[in-house]
């Protein structure tokens, strides 16, 4: 979600839907306790008080699990963060030749 549009706005455009409440966005911070986060871009933006980004050497902001495992990261002027994920080969999958799929 980008923003949270006010009654007066959606009264404004003759709005006929509203918003249903997620408990939590994303990335799994509870949707409470905001607080005002100024990234790189110099804008104020409300994030949750659980969203505690930190900054590498390369001045990406990083977002960690509760391990501390990187699960996001955002570069030094970016506008959004890109999930990083560790993709690997299934163990039940058998790798196969050339030669044996050329039998099939």
């Amino acid at each position: 979600m980008l923003a949270r549009v006010d009654a007066p706005i959606m009264n404004w455009f003759h709005s006929d839907v509203v918003q249903v409440e997620n408990l939590s966005e994303s990335w799994g911070y509870k949707n409470k306790d905001w607080k005002i986060w100024t990234p790189s871009m110099n804008q104020d933006l409300l994030v949750p008080g659980t969203f505690n980004p930190e900054m590498d050497k390369d001045g990406n902001h990083i977002l960690k699990d509760e391990e501390g495992k990187e699960f996001a990261k955002m570069p030094p002027n970016g506008h959004y963060f890109d999930r990083i994920e560790e993709l690997s080969m299934s163990l039940e999958i058998k790798k196969q030749t050339l030669m044996s799929l050329r039998k099939q």
